[in-house]
């Protein structure tokens, strides 16, 4: 009896025990069991977030990012990815005010992360706060001077600060460090087109053409050539192209440079192109037709190269479109008068000093 009584006991201790030793093992387990489950949906829902704002779907990710923000907003590990996540989408989408608070407090946990810091600018620069931007994009580049897309976008709120060299050196540095990167080159070269260092801007739109020819590159290209005076260059340029047409721009172009040069080959060409298409390659654009300004330097170019005939003619076009302009018909007085046409280039002046009567006094002083 006694020893069946000690027995009964002797097992009492040990339930006791396996049942403290649950009650310890078992709050930590389930603990650990729901911060697997946290951190499993919290990673999965910041993957599709970023699925979504890589796909261009921002609103859908602002929706995402904000069921999974009600969810893990508290969370010490999560919840502040959560809102960064929020304020880039918020920000993609077109709502930078409503981003800003979300980026600033990523950015500030992360003062050492650049993109933290490239987002919460781009937010300051879309509600147009762009001198405290200034200052964010500047830190991006001190942080991370080897990130291309930083530089890149330090490059372009220094060039809306008018800061040209400064920009065109974020834009270099770009360039070397991603040499096939082509945005590097194109906002160099609008940078240098819009500051008139037509000079420097070359380089850059070659390298865009050897590429990548887009219209844009071209036009730039012939811009720049033109306003750097290489008129030579620009004629070389211009020639490689004639066969799939030249614009009215480029047209102007062209034959300016060649009366830089002394020649008149184009000038003339243009003209033969009015009743044989055949005579200029690529053809004469029709909104040469009814450019009374480039008929009228084609008559310049041709009077000073000694085709007068043919001036005359390009002058008689300038007039048909421009009856009023007293330069064309002045050009066609000096024409009549070097053709020997004497009636005709005194008919044609009372009709200059009719449109300007101030000549007569000059001509008479």
């Amino acid at each position: 009896m006694i020893k069946r009584s000690l027995g009964k006991f002797l097992r009492i201790p040990t339930l006791l025990c396996l049942a403290l030793t649950l009650a310890s093992v078992m709050p930590g387990t389930a603990a650990a069991s729901d911060r697997s489950e946290t951190a499993a949906r919290a990673q999965a829902g910041l993957a599709r977030v970023d699925s979504l704002l890589e796909a261009g779907q921002a609103a859908m990710a602002v929706k995402e990012a904000r069921r999974l923000s009600e969810q893990l907003a508290t969370d010490p590990l999560y919840g502040w990815q959560v809102e960064g996540r929020l304020g880039l989408a918020l920000l993609r989408a077109g709502n930078p005010a409503e981003a800003l608070p979300y980026l600033e407090a990523v950015m500030r946990r992360n003062p050492r992360d650049h993109v933290a810091h490239r987002n919460f600018a781009a937010a300051l620069m879309a509600t147009g706060r762009k001198g405290r931007a200034l200052t964010e994009f500047s830190l991006a580049v001190e942080i991370a001077p080897g990130d291309y897309g930083a530089r890149m976008d330090y490059g372009r709120i220094l060039a809306e600060f008018r800061d040209v060299e400064e920009s065109r050196t974020q834009f270099e540095v770009a360039r070397t460090l991603c040499p096939d990167c082509p945005e590097a080159d194109i906002s160099l070269a609008g940078l240098l087109l819009e500051a008139g260092q037509y000079d420097a801007a070359v380089d850059p739109l070659r390298r865009i053409m050897d590429r990548k020819p887009t219209a844009w590159a071209r036009r730039g290209l012939a811009q720049a050539l033109a306003g750097a005076g290489r008129d030579r260059e620009l004629l070389d340029f211009l020639d490689s192209r004639a066969l799939s047409g030249l614009s009215v721009e480029e047209m102007n172009l062209a034959v300016t440079a060649e009366g830089h040069l002394g020649e008149a080959s184009r000038s003339l060409a243009c003209l033969r192109a009015l009743t044989d298409p055949s005579a200029l390659p690529g053809g004469l654009d029709d909104g040469l037709l009814t450019d009374h300004g480039f008929w009228g330097r084609v008559s310049l170019i041709l009077l000073e190269s000694g085709n007068c005939i043919e001036g005359l003619e390009a002058a008689d076009m300038a007039i048909s479109l421009a009856g009023e302009n007293v330069v064309y018909r002045n050009n066609r007085v000096v024409l009549l008068l070097k053709l020997g046409r004497q009636e005709e280039a005194a008919r044609e002046w009372e009709e200059v000093l009719r449109l300007d009567p101030s000549l007569e006094k000059k001509e008479t002083e």
